[in-house]
């Protein structure tokens, strides 16, 4: 029995990505711009992950820094990269030049982090 109340241990969890993160990477369902210097790519049907509701409060908003990209199994530097929602889809725009390389639409793009 944990002496900690439920609304704590969850604060607790999802701070520490412990139970709250996906542990299973996804993979882009669509690359488009490779050579434009910028890339878009979508992952369908998938939204960022909301933090529990909690009495305690201050629990921050899902942010880039909740995220990991790789690019054809390397991870994207995170100066290199932005993320939103956008309706039912996560879109990430990787900016090339700080990648330095040329993505296309065969490019192998994974998702790591808090989303659902």
């Amino acid at each position: 029995m944990s002496l900690l109340s439920q609304d704590l241990q969850d604060k607790i969890n999802y701070v520490h990505n412990d139970s709250f993160v996906n542990t299973a990477p996804i993979s882009a369902d669509s690359i488009s711009g490779g050579g434009t210097g910028t890339v878009t790519i979508t992952f369908n049907n998938k939204s960022f992950m909301t933090p529990p509701e909690s009495s305690l409060g201050g629990f921050s908003s899902v942010s880039k820094d909740s995220f990991l990209i790789f690019i054809n199994d390397l991870e994207a530097e995170h100066e290199a990269w932005s993320i939103e929602e956008s309706g039912n889809n996560i879109v990430v725009t990787v900016n090339e030049t700080k990648i330095n390389f040329t993505m296309d639409s065969s490019d192998e793009v994974f998702l790591h982090g808090k989303f659902e």
